[in-house]
């Protein structure tokens, strides 16, 4: 059995009072004490008819500030048309998606 599904219902829990609305309390009793390094923000962003899903993720060090970041957008299509809306504006190049085939 691997470690992940050792503690399955940990997490099932965790998931159950988040989606349930459990209060602060509840959920805070989920945690490890130390989880408040780790940060996700999950959204939904658009731009006139571009649409991308998102996470922004940071590590916080031992004094609370940002020591990493990463950020995900998708569909990857979308991402990149995303770019492109304020890329002139901030002195970028806009991206462009390659495929194999082009």
């Amino acid at each position: 059995m691997t470690t992940f599904a050792q503690h399955r219902a940990a997490f099932e829990s965790f998931l159950d009072c988040v989606q349930g609305g459990a209060g602060k309390d509840a959920i805070a009793g989920c945690l490890a004490e130390n989880v408040e390094t780790n940060h996700a923000a999950f959204f939904r962003l658009q731009i006139e008819d571009t649409v991308v899903n998102g996470m922004d993720y940071a590590l916080l060090d031992a004094d609370g500030k940002i020591a990493e970041a990463t950020i995900c957008w998708r569909p990857l299509p979308s991402a990149v048309e995303m770019q492109g809306h304020p890329a002139h504006a901030l002195g970028m190049q806009p991206w462009e998606l390659r495929t194999n085939g082009a």
